[in-house]
């Protein structure tokens, strides 16, 4: 009795200290959480259910596959060696995953992938609709319905909603014959190299929001990264100057042989109905008159409860400019984005997709302009309808890094390759996965178990039932695409190298690149490796971090945008010197270059000049023809861009000390006064002048350290703001206007601390 009060007391102070410790990681876990530093729980990625350290499942096949060896070979035959000889393969398989569970893993989901409903054939297939979704008449068919019944079906669809076709299509929904609703939102990613980072986890903060509000597994969430090619072509424009057209055309013909990409992410929700409903959906009886009715009911309130969940995640992720994928009518046709984004998923290639709802038919099947696949080792080949051909590679992640943060797969945006990167997620029931992880973390303990994985699975419990956190399951594919297999191989080396120098660890896919190639079509089932990750973990994997503030190729202020650049991501950078996006705006430019000396600001500055020559001819309709004209003023130092001034048969004036510049600001004030400007804007012409006469009448030593004036008096201030405002808004002959100003005064020229004095050394020889 006292032996058992003593076990049961020092399992007590155990289960005491282990709390204590499992209170202090919690508080460590919140403090990095708040700096977006978010651990992956690797105590929950063992595998599955387990007997003697195997899989369970193998552990049951293998006696399935033994029996019926020993029935078939020993009783049948009376042979022994298959069952040896099986007997030694289970043990070697054994021993494979005893050292490593992802091999089973990956080996089980290759073999449950049925590939006969997408293919013809064996190794040439040939392409069939991938994405599972048919209009009413087609899933008569599938379920079977009596040819009599046909109209009745069709006037149900009908009779969803309003209107006839929004079950599938319309509000951007569609209702799938695999019995789920499908919506899809475009987000714009957020330009990590000017934010701050503060802002950055301010923003990051509002993705960690929307996955803590969905708890329930009915919900899947698809998120793609996709990077596509494009080409810049501005080899046609006229840059009106000899020079300057030779010069930007030979950089135009480099930067239209150049690679560049356009990055986009897509978020895609899905709602399962089969979870939602007590009974499948579309079943036989629901079209009966004494059933319809209910099933119509449910499935409005189901369609409406999405939308309002759409609605919510666009809300939460305002900042990223959501955008739903809806219909669209051109030329009086009807198309679908959404269809469309589904049917680039196949093999990256665009084409609209038409909606006809006349007779609910999609007239177009979702193949995706894909003819035939063909899937080698660690390298495929795509085959379109227009006998074009593409090359991808799936890249397999079979293991993560100790954190996560909003950064982790920057460099692989950065990439120069083509690629459809999905991360799936599907949310796991909270309430139960805490009582769960809670019971096991308290029988861990006490049984005498690893005290640091039962404190991890107590973190865990307490997290998720304080709502910081949900945990789901999480997969996805990283497919690459190229134009060439040499390049396909170097895109495969770069990205590899990339998600491994990140602390992943990452191949090429081999024995399951089929998987991956088709899970990237919103796809869990197909996905050979599927992780328990907290919706942290999640929200890091999907950071839309890309520049986001790429500029227009036209429609500027000016017209045209100046030039193109080239981003850190590969991504085209349209340079203007003008917010607004409004052709003919008369906002004024204004653009910053910053740079250490010698990174080639004069050079880069230079290049701007030639750039401009476009506008020369290039004027909105709304400016008058005497203003048509385009004038350049550049203030160089040390010869940097002279030579480009004089090509441009530009004139190239030096200011040097004591000589002649040229410049008149009196004469520009009052050129000002004359103009139909602002009152302001003429106040503030001749505020600069009298700045600039304050500032030649002050000597050096009689200034502050910012620069002001520490001995001019009122009254000679008084005297000089009245002198240069009677010179510049009266009818003076400005040649000489330091000579004019002095002749002004009236006073004293022998006064040594005089204004005329203190403005003598800038009259020109010979003039009084």
């Amino acid at each position: 009795m006292a032996s058992k009060q003593a076990d049961e007391q020092k399992k007590l102070i155990i289960e005491q200290e282990v709390q204590k410790r499992q209170f202090q990681k919690i508080e460590e876990l919140k403090a990095d959480m708040q700096k977006g530093v978010n651990p992956f729980f690797k105590v929950l990625f063992d595998g599955g259910n387990r007997l003697f350290g195997f899989p369970e499942t193998f552990i049951y096949s293998s006696i399935f596959i033994l029996f019926v060896t020993i029935v078939l070979s020993v009783i049948l035959f009376q042979a022994y060696e298959p069952v040896l000889i099986v007997a030694i393969v289970i043990v070697l398989v054994a021993l494979g995953f005893k050292k490593d569970y992802r091999l089973y893993q990956r080996m089980e989901r290759a073999m449950k992938f049925k590939k006969p409903f997408l293919f013809k054939g064996v190794k040439n297939k040939a392409f069939m609709s991938i994405f599972s979704m048919k209009p009413s008449k087609e899933m008569a068919n599938d379920i079977h319905l009596n040819p009599n019944r046909e109209d009745r079906l069709v006037s149900a669809a009908n009779s969803y909603l309003a209107n006839n076709y929004e079950c599938f299509l319309d509000d951007g929904v569609i209702l799938t014959n695999n019995y789920s609703l499908l919506g899809t939102i475009k987000l714009g990613g957020i330009d990590f190299l000017t934010t701050s980072k503060k802002d950055l986890i301010e923003l990051h903060a509002s993705i960690y929001s929307v996955f803590r509000n969905f708890v329930t597994p009915e919900f899947k969430f698809y998120f793609h990264t996709i990077k596509k090619k494009i080409v810049i072509d501005e080899t046609n424009r006229d840059y009106g100057l000899i020079f300057s057209n030779d010069f930007m055309r030979a950089y135009n013909e480099k930067q239209k042989r150049e690679s560049f990409y356009d990055i986009s992410f897509y978020l895609t929700i899905e709602q399962d109905l089969l979870d939602a409903l007590n009974e499948p959906v579309m079943n036989k009886k629901h079209f009966a008159d004494n059933n319809f009715e209910e099933f119509q009911r449910i499935i409005r309130a189901k369609l409406e409860n999405f939308k309002d969940r759409i609605e919510l995640i666009e809300e939460l992720l305002s900042k990223y400019h959501p955008t739903r994928l809806k219909e669209y009518t051109k030329d009086g046709v009807i198309y679908s984005k959404q269809c469309e984004f589904y049917n680039f998923l196949v093999g990256m290639n665009e084409a609209p997709f038409i909606c006809n709802r006349k007779d609910l038919y999609l007239k177009e099947k979702m193949h995706g302009g894909v003819k035939e696949v063909y899937f080698a080792n660690k390298h495929g080949k795509i085959l379109n309808d227009d006998l074009s051909e593409k090359y991808f590679s799936a890249i397999e992640i079979s293991e993560y890094a100790p954190k996560s943060q909003s950064d982790l797969f920057d460099k692989i945006n950065a990439l120069d390759s083509e690629f459809i990167f999905m991360h799936a997620y599907s949310p796991k029931n909270s309430q139960v996965l805490k009582d769960k992880l809670a019971f096991t973390s308290r029988r861990i303990i006490i049984s005498g178990g690893s005290k640091e994985q039962g404190m991890t699975l107590g973190c865990l419990s307490e997290l998720v039932g304080n709502g910081d956190i949900t945990l789901g399951s999480y997969g996805n594919s990283l497919v690459l695409f190229a134009d060439s297999f040499e390049k396909m191989k170097q895109s495969v080396k770069e990205c590899v190298s990339s998600l491994n120098a990140k602390g992943f660890l990452a191949n090429a896919a081999t024995f399951s690149m089929e998987n991956y190639f088709f899970a990237k079509h919103c796809s869990f089932i197909t996905l050979p490796f599927i992780f328990d990750v907290t919706s942290n973990n999640f929200a890091d994997f999907i950071a839309m971090r890309a520049m986001s503030f790429d500029g227009n190729q036209d429609n500027n202020a000016w017209g045209n945008s100046v030039m193109t650049l080239k981003s850190e991501i590969n991504s085209p950078f349209y340079l203007n010197f003008h917010m607004p996006t409004d052709f003919g705006s008369a906002s004024a430019g204004h653009t910053l270059i910053l740079g250490s000396t010698g990174s080639g600001k004069t050079v880069f500055m230079s290049m701007t000049l030639n750039a401009m020559g476009q506008f020369v001819h290039n004027f909105p309709t709304n400016v008058s023809k005497d203003k048509q004209k385009l004038t350049m003023v550049y203030m160089d130092k040390d010869y940097g861009a002279y030579g480009n001034i004089v090509a441009m048969g530009g004139e190239y004036v030096k200011i040097e000390l004591g000589t002649d510049t040229g410049l008149n600001p009196f004469a520009w004030a009052a050129c000002v006064q004359k103009t139909d400007a602002t009152m302001e804007q003429k106040q503030t012409a001749i505020s600069v002048v009298k700045e600039l006469v304050k500032n030649l009448a002050t000597k050096s030593d009689e200034k502050d350290e910012n620069g002001n004036s520490i001995s001019f008096s009122l009254a000679d201030s008084n005297t000089l703001a009245a002198a240069v405002t009677n010179l510049i808004t009266g009818d003076m002959n400005l040649d000489y206007p330091i000579t004019q100003l002095i002749n002004a005064f009236g006073k004293d020229h022998n006064d040594p601390n005089g204004l005329v004095a203190r403005l003598a050394p800038f009259l020109q020889i010979n003039q009084w």
